[in-house]
C-alpha cells in the first residue's frame, strides 16, 4: 500500500488534526501520509544528500516557531528569546511502537503480524483526555535492510491510528527512522534527532517529557534528550532488564509492567 498523497512539511496539519490521517514522518523529511496528509520535502534519498539549497531552506523553516493551532510557520524575529513561547511549551509522552503499543514480533514485515496490546488504546486515551501530546518514535531499519518496503511502515501506522480512533484515542504523530546504525543517522534511537524535530514542530518541553519503551535504548533516548525514561516489561523489556541492567550506565527512572502502568505514573507526575 503506497502513501496516498504528498505535500510540503511547512503545510503540515495541526497538532490536533495530525492523527486523523495517520501521518508518518520519516527522519529524512518524508511524511508518508494518510488520507489527508501526505506530504514530502526533498532531502535526498537518505536525508543527507540531494539539493543542498532545498535542504538549507527547509531546515531554516523548521527552526521557525509554529502556530500550534494552524501548524503554520511564523515569521522569524531577531528580537531575542521568545519567553512567551517557552512558557507555553508542554510536556509530551513519546512511545516506542513494537513491544510497547503492539506486540514485539522481531521485524514486523507484514500487516498481518500487527497485534496491538489490549491495554494500549485505553492508556493512550487517558493521556488524550489529560491533553498530553502523545507521539510514536520508532526505528524501522528493516526498510534499509530490504526486509519490507517503507509503504508497510505507513500501512502499519494507519492501522494503529484506525484502531485507536475506534476506541476514542489518537496519537499526535508518528516519527520513524529507516536507517541502520552504520548510516550514523542522528535520528536513529537512542540519538535524539526525532525527539528534537517533534519538539520543534509541536512546541514541546523535552525536559518535562517522558519516553516509554521496552528497550534500554528508549531509556537512553529519554536521558539524551533531557527527559525521563520508563522501561516497560512488555516486548523485550523483561529480558532486557533481567539480563542486561547491570551493564547500563544509567538506570531507567521507572520500570513498570506495561504502558497502562506507565500512564498511571506519568499522570501523577504531571499533576
Amino acid at each position: 500500500m503506497q502513501p496516498l498523497f504528498f505535500a510540503a512539511l511547512s503545510d503540515r496539519p495541526s497538532l490536533h488534526d495530525a492523527h486523523r490521517g495517520g501521518s508518518s514522518i520519516c527522519c529524512c523529511g518524508r511524511v508518508a501520509g494518510g488520507q489527508r496528509n501526505a506530504r514530502i520535502v526533498n532531502h535526498g534519498d537518505d536525508g543527507h544528500h540531494g539539493n543542498t539549497g532545498d535542504i538549507a531552506d527547509t531546515r531554516e523553516r523548521e527552526t521557525q516557531p509554529l502556530n500550534s493551532t494552524t501548524g503554520e510557520r511564523l515569521a522569524s524575529s531577531n528580537a531575542g528569546p521568545d519567553t512567551t513561547r517557552s512558557e507555553r511549551r508542554r510536556p509530551a509522552v513519546f512511545l516506542d511502537r513494537d513491544g510497547t503499543i503492539c506486540e514485539e514480533v522481531g521485524y514486523l514485515n507484514h500487516i498481518s503480524r500487527l497485534h496491538m496490546y489490549p491495554h494500549a488504546a485505553a492508556a493512550i486515551r487517558r493521556l488524550n483526555e489529560a491533553s498530553v501530546p502523545v507521539l510514536v518514535v520508532t526505528n524501522q531499519s528493516g526498510v534499509s535492510r530490504g526486509m519490507f518496503p517503507e509503504s508497510l511502515v505507513t500501512e502499519v501506522h494507519q492501522k494503529i491510528a484506525e484502531a485507536l480512533a475506534a476506541a476514542g484515542a489518537h496519537l499526535d504523530g508518528f516519527y520513524y527512522c529507516t536507517h541502520t546504525r552504520v548510516d550514523e543517522c542522528t535520528c536513529r534511537k537512542p540519538l535524539p534527532g526525532l525527539l528534537e524535530r517533534a519538539t520543534r514542530e509541536h512546541d514541546l518541553d523535552l525536559g518535562r517529557s517522558f519516553v516509554v519503551g521496552d528497550r534500554y535504548g528508549d531509556v537512553e533516548l529519554a536521558h539524551a534528550a533531557g527527559g525521563r525514561g520508563i522501561l516497560v516489561l512488555t516486548g523485550y523489556g523483561s529480558g532486557d532488564y533481567e539480563y542486561h541492567r547491570q551493564q547500563w550506565k544509567r538506570q531507567p527512572d521507572w520500570v513498570l509492567r506495561d504502558l497502562d502502568e506507565a500512564v498511571d505514573v506519568i499522570l501523577k507526575e504531571l499533576q
